[in-house]
């Protein structure tokens, strides 16, 4: 059975909730994030950082309320993402660090925390896939953005995490030019989830449940993509429940 674990960050006002995603920085001057757990024996604990900008090399570290090193992830990892997982042992108050590898890289990143009361994780959220890390990461609440395509830049991905059930409905709208919109909702094996319908005032969409939770990007883009010849701004505007 899942729970929902708060996450209370210091020194700063706030509550986090279980599977819910927050983002935060390193910078020269903030070396490091800290933020406080409650935990029960036998639940297990599972953190993950990614990177989103900059040339962080993340490091998660999780100490007991004594300021001891439980667990801390792999140090041999220099990617843009690091996780750390640990069945708690002792009822108690902890503390997840969000921190640097080195002592120079800065940059933002998104947090994510799952918690189960037993060994297999209900809540993990897996490791973003490679070829999406590119992908600009979308983060609830899910907000409208825009973007500019032409004959230099015919595509751009959007990735985010999803759970089963999740109500999905994705608009992309011509804003300017003469844009033949094109899009798409791909999972995390680069299948085909939903094809977006596109009229002739140039307003793209599709509308899915989610059947399986994982890593999924949203790909907008023109009409024969590299072989097209329209261009121009779109609105991309998200319904997710």
């Amino acid at each position: 059975m899942k729970r929902f674990l708060a996450l209370c960050l210091i020194a700063l006002i706030g509550v986090l909730p279980l599977a819910a995603q927050t983002n935060d920085r390193i910078t020269d001057d903030r070396s490091e994030a800290i933020y406080a757990i409650s935990a029960v024996e036998g639940q297990v604990l599972d953190a993950r950082i990614v990177r989103i900008s900059g040339d962080l090399i993340p490091l998660l570290v999780l100490r007991d309320g004594e300021g001891s090193i439980i667990v801390r992830s792999d140090l041999e990892n220099t990617t843009g993402q690091a996780a750390l997982n640990y069945t708690v042992t002792e009822d108690g108050n902890y503390e997840l660090i969000a921190s640097r590898l080195d002592e120079v890289s800065t940059g933002d990143f998104i947090l994510q925390v799952g918690v189960s009361d037993n060994k297999r994780m209900t809540t993990s959220i897996p490791v973003l896939p490679e070829w999406l890390s590119t992908a600009v990461l979308l983060q609830a609440p899910l907000r409208s953005m825009e973007g500019n395509l032409n004959d230099d830049v015919f595509e751009a991905y959007y990735a985010l995490y999803l759970n089963v059930d999740d109500q999905l409905e994705i608009e992309m709208e011509r804003i300017s030019g003469d844009l033949e919109p094109l899009l798409a909702l791909l999972d995390a094996e680069q299948n085909l989830v939903v094809r977006g319908n596109t009229d002739e005032d140039g307003l793209a969409v599709f509308e899915t449940t989610i059947e399986e939770a994982g890593w999924y990007f949203i790909a907008a883009a023109r009409f024969d993509t590299s072989e097209g010849d329209t261009q121009g701004r779109y609105r991309l505007t998200f319904t997710h429940s």
